[in-house]
């Protein structure tokens, strides 16, 4: 005969204690969330905090240039142009983006802007380059300061704007449809940093990435940086991001890298580019191609151009004997044969 009684308690019993394991078990669950709050999520928010406080407003010197991390995030950039100028001038504003900055690590030649992003840095680097003057034969230093902009996420945006009111007379960048020497009064819109349709509000044919002031400052961005640019009076902004026309296949990580140099001397600056960056021609180019005639097809064809039609037409100038030095492909050809 089955005792119920006894079954009846056992049940009870059990019950009893699995309520109270289970209020336990809550207990303990709740005590170690509340403890992981307070002291990981609360204590690492304050501290950030704390950093963020510290670094507001806080200034300081690297070589010829000058930081002041602003309220917003900003990265005020000035620069010393010349040991007589004891007053520095605004230069730029880094981190138009306004990551938020966690800390700093400043060293000799290098300082190292951390965010709270873990994949974003900002790395500067300083060199000292001796050179020769062809002029006075002698010899000088320039200021060499590499900006590492980088992140292992390659659809992160980085914003660097640049000021031109203070900082003289700005050449270089891309060719446009109207011509301004210096560029300090050129407006554009921002675009890609690649040969367009100048007639087109675009860019144009020649797309340099290098600037250079009468103050003797000079910009050179790395030629395999996603490069976007847009300019007005006041600024000349320069943005890296990987998006339509450039394109990322590999999915490496991003790097916005660029060089500003500065030497007191505008034409020596110049020269310091060309030989460290910009480099020298090889050789002369054919002299055909500066003495001899052009053909165009817009002359024999007009439109509706192939192939076939432009060796025929080759061959004929060939076979009649004409100076010649190349055929210009008239026909809107760079948005129909590229």
């Amino acid at each position: 005969m089955i005792d119920i009684r006894g079954w009846l308690w056992f049940g009870f019993r059990f019950f009893i204690y699995s309520t109270i394991l289970s209020i336990i078990f809550i207990g303990l669950l709740c005590a170690f969330a509340i403890w992981y709050y307070w002291y990981f999520v609360r204590c690492r928010s304050r501290n950030r905090r704390e950093i963020n406080n510290e670094l507001q407003n806080r200034s300081f010197t690297f070589h010829t240039l000058s930081f002041e991390i602003t309220n917003s995030g900003l990265i005020a950039l000035n620069i010393q142009i010349s040991p007589l100028e004891k007053q520095p001038i605004e230069l730029a504003q880094l981190n138009a983006q306004r990551y938020k900055i966690s800390s700093l690590d400043i060293q000799d030649e290098q300082i190292n802007f951390i965010f709270t992003k873990s994949h974003i840095l900002l790395t500067i680097k300083h060199e000292y380059i001796e050179q020769k003057s062809s002029q006075t034969k002698r010899t000088y230093f320039v200021h060499e300061y590499t900006f590492i902009w980088s992140s292992s996420h390659y659809r992160t945006r980085f914003t660097d704007k640049f000021n031109l009111t203070d900082t003289g007379y700005w050449y270089g960048g891309a060719t446009q449809k109207t011509v301004y020497w210096p560029i300090n009064q050129f407006v554009t819109k921002s675009q890609a940093m690649i040969p367009n349709d100048a007639y087109k509000n675009m860019f144009g044919s020649v797309c340099e990435r290098y600037w250079l002031s009468s103050l003797g400052l000079a910009l050179f961005v790395d030629p395999l940086v996603p490069l976007f640019v847009s300019m007005n009076t006041k600024h000349l902004e320069l943005y890296s991001e990987y998006r339509t026309p450039y394109q990322q296949k590999d999915f490496i990580p991003h790097k916005f890298q660029y060089k500003l140099l500065q030497h007191v001397n505008m034409r020596d600056l110049h020269i310091t580019m060309i030989n460290r960056h910009l480099g020298k021609p090889m050789h002369t180019p054919d002299h055909r191609m500066i003495v001899e005639p052009i053909w165009s097809t817009w002359a024999q064809f007009k439109q509706n151009i192939n192939t076939e039609k432009i060796l025929n037409y080759a061959e004929e100038i060939v076979k009649r004997n004409f100076p010649r030095s190349q055929i210009c492909i008239d026909d809107n050809w760079t948005p129909h044969y590229v």
